[in-house]
C-alpha cells in the first residue's frame, strides 16, 4: 500500500471515528431525554392515581352532603306541616268559638224575646 493511500485511509477512519463519537454523544443526549420523559410519564401516572382517589373522596363527601341536605329538608317539611296543622287547628277552634258565640247570642236574643212576651202577658 502506498503511503498516500494509508494517510487518506487513516484520515477517513479518523473522520468516521469523530462522526461516530458525535453520533454516540447525540444518542446519549436522546437517551437522557427519553429517560426524563419516561420518568415524567410515570410521575404523571402517579399524580393521576392520587387525583382519582381525591375525586372519589370528593364524590363521597358530596354524597354525604346531599344526604344531609335531604334529611334537613325532610325535617323542615315536617316542621312546616306541623305549623300548618297547628295553625289550621287554631283557626278551626276560632271558627267553632265564633259559631258558639253566635248561637249563644241568638239563643239569648230568642230567650229575651220570650221573656218579654211572658212579662208583657203577666203584666197585662
Amino acid at each position: 500500500m502506498e503511503p498516500e493511500n494509508v494517510i487518506e485511509r487513516v484520515i477517513r477512519l479518523e473522520e468516521t471515528v469523530i462522526q461516530h463519537d458525535k453520533d454516540l454523544h447525540e444518542l446519549k443526549e436522546k437517551n437522557e431525554v427519553m429517560y426524563k420523559l419516561a420518568t415524567s410519564v410515570e410521575l404523571i401516572a402517579q399524580d393521576m392515581s392520587y387525583l382519582k382517589n381525591d375525586v372519589q373522596s370528593i364524590k363521597k363527601g358530596q354524597d354525604e352532603i346531599f344526604e344531609n341536605i335531604e334529611a334537613v329538608e325532610k325535617k323542615v317539611r315536617t316542621v312546616e306541616n306541623a305549623d300548618i296543622k297547628k295553625e289550621a287547628k287554631t283557626w278551626e277552634g276560632i271558627k267553632k268559638d265564633l259559631l258558639w258565640l253566635f248561637v249563644g247570642g241568638f239563643g239569648a236574643l230568642v230567650l229575651d224575646s220570650i221573656l218579654k212576651i211572658i212579662h208583657v202577658g203577666v203584666a197585662g
